[in-house]
């Protein structure tokens, strides 16, 4: 009974995953009238011909009888293609979504359940956004896309086989997890880049996708166009008080990557998160769509990706020597300092200080919402450019509202954990 009921939800499994592979491929053939060669059907039979050839293999040998299976697709799909190509449809998608609902039934064959899911879901997901991604390509220039593989290059290859060490006096260095921390920032802020040369779709999107790759860069044009029109003027200002949401939830997003414990993430959500949120339901209005082209720096690229190490790894030393030789008290000025070059850099350099044990944990909670109170500050400076007094006092108001409710509930955090 028991390995009736597992045949059962095989035979069930294969048809789910076999069906969600193709339905995208029918909804093309049915919705945007596309000539495609396979629909639902064809994915979830051939999903269940991969199962089958695994049940055949108890017979006969099981790699003998998966490359049979195999072969028997590949005929199909070549003469598929071949009477296809004659017609002057010519396609490879379907074609390899085929193949892939072959191997989604025999990894289910071998109980590779949850691989199996997980194939099937990112073959959909890739199939479903592909307009996207022709897009992109379409966007990227000779120069992004040299940048972006360089990177690509130095992050696959290199990092593999940095040691996984702490290589310095202070013990606070680890070039493993280091050039980790590097990959995983720039390539966020890559997804935030890419995704705003796809979507457009007014100041606010700009402001939110923005804030994740520089906050003050986003700021700053956003002040430059309120410049050139005021009309703009509320717009603009609900764009900068997203990127700097953002631009915060990065920093929180880091801290989770940085130091892998919730404790971390549990003091530093609720000064701010309760911050943020008040401050946007007391600022943010609605306003007419003005659309805006902000100009980043590819940040996957080497340039960048350099920058942000430098700046990393300084922060780090620097932090960790002062805390231990010099003042402790002094670190909340180095912090000061460090967040205003790169907010995202000391938040990270805090992350792996408590990381490693360098720091007590209320220190480095204090340390990483006083940075992001300086990032919030700071903002209000570059609203200057836009010279419209208005838009100023309003980013001095949200700002300084902002930090004094972030500091606020930080004091009442430590307070109460005083008592624990």
């Amino acid at each position: 009974m028991t390995d009736l009921f597992v045949a059962l939800l095989e035979v069930l499994l294969s048809v789910c995953l076999g069906g969600l592979i193709g339905l995208e491929r029918e909804f093309g053939r049915k919705h945007l009238h596309k000539e495609l060669p396979f629909g639902i059907r064809t994915t979830i039979l051939v999903s269940l011909t991969g199962l089958v050839f695994v049940f055949l293999g108890n017979f006969i040998d099981k790699s003998v009888s998966i490359a049979l299976g195999l072969m028997t697709i590949l005929v199909l799909v070549v003469t598929n293609y071949y009477t296809r190509s004659r017609q002057r449809l010519i396609g490879m998608t379907s074609y390899f979504a085929i193949i892939i609902s072959f191997l989604v039934g025999i990894l289910i064959g071998f109980k590779q359940y949850f691989t199996a899911v997980i194939i099937s879901v990112v073959t959909t997901g890739f199939l479903t956004v592909r307009r996207e991604l022709h897009k992109i390509v379409r966007l990227m220039d000779l120069k992004e896309l040299r940048a972006t593989i360089a990177f690509a290059i130095i992050a696959f290859v290199i990092l593999p086989v940095l040691p996984n060490t702490y290589i310095d006096p202070f013990k606070v260095f680890n070039p493993f997890k280091f050039w980790l921390t590097v990959i995983l920032v720039t390539g966020l802020s890559f997804i935030s880049y890419i995704a705003l040369k796809i979507v457009k779709n007014g100041l606010s999107i700009t402001g939110l996708l923005g804030g994740m790759i520089s906050a003050k860069i986003t700021v700053d044009n956003l002040a430059r166009r309120v410049r050139v029109d005021k009309d703009a003027r509320q717009d603009a200002f609900n764009a900068m008080l997203l990127s700097i949401a953002s631009n915060i939830t990065f920093c929180i997003l880091i801290s989770l990557f940085t130091y892998p414990d919730y404790s971390l993430f549990n003091y530093i959500l609720l000064p701010l998160f309760l911050s943020s949120s008040a401050t946007l339901m007391l600022f943010y209005r609605s306003s007419k769509k003005h659309h805006h082209t902000i100009n980043y720096e590819n940040p996957f690229s080497l340039g960048p990706a350099l920058k942000f190490s430098f700046l990393l790894f300084a922060f780090t030393e620097i932090v960790a020597f002062t805390s231990k030789l010099v003042n402790p008290n002094l670190v909340y000025v180095v912090v000061l300092l460090s967040s205003l070059a790169s907010v995202y850099a000391s938040v990270a350099s805090i992350s792996s200080l408590m990381a490693s044990s360098n720091i007590s944990f209320m220190l480095g909670v204090n340390l990483f919402v006083f940075a992001c109170v300086i990032s919030i500050l700071d903002k209000s400076i570059f609203a200057k450019v836009s010279r419209n007094k208005k838009l100023v006092s309003s980013m001095l108001k949200a700002t300084v509202l902002w930090a004094t409710l972030a500091i606020a509930i930080l004091i009442f955090e430590n307070y109460f954990a005083a008592f624990i």
